[in-house]
């Protein structure tokens, strides 16, 4: 048996670990200044490498909402809850809001809707005002 193979790890899954976080949809390239000007040319894109969340907020500031519940939706974490809240707040659905943001455990917002999206943001690109 060749010494070392389980208290040292290869070569290769270092390789693996290292691109895997260097990649990873948690880690967010950008700053919320830079997410905005992304979000003030939609033809460029969503940003590649966004967590579902932010992406779903994304698409909902380009006028896809649809296309932001879906991802939502489709997500089962605080985050994606959180941008769940407040897109039904948004069209006015405040039980369904409530719901969700009992399932993000987060307060219900009473802020303008618009300082809501950017509370939501900053917070989930680390980003504070």
């Amino acid at each position: 048996m060749q010494s070392g193979l389980i208290d040292r790890p290869s070569s290769f899954l270092l390789a693996f670990h290292r691109a895997r976080e260097s990649f990873s949809i948690e880690n967010q390239p950008m700053n919320y200044e830079e997410f905005l000007k992304t979000c003030d040319d939609p033809a460029g894109g969503v940003p590649s490498g966004l967590r579902p969340a932010l992406a779903a907020l994304w698409y909902e500031r380009a006028g896809q909402w649809d296309r932001a519940h879906r991802i939502v939706q489709a997500e089962g974490d605080a985050s994606a809850a959180w941008v769940h809240a407040y897109l039904h707040r948004r069209e006015g659905d405040l039980g369904n809001a409530r719901y969700w943001y009992a399932r993000a455990g987060k307060p219900e917002s009473r802020a303008p809707l618009e300082r809501e999206w950017q509370e939501i943001v900053r917070s989930l690109l680390g980003d504070p005002a």
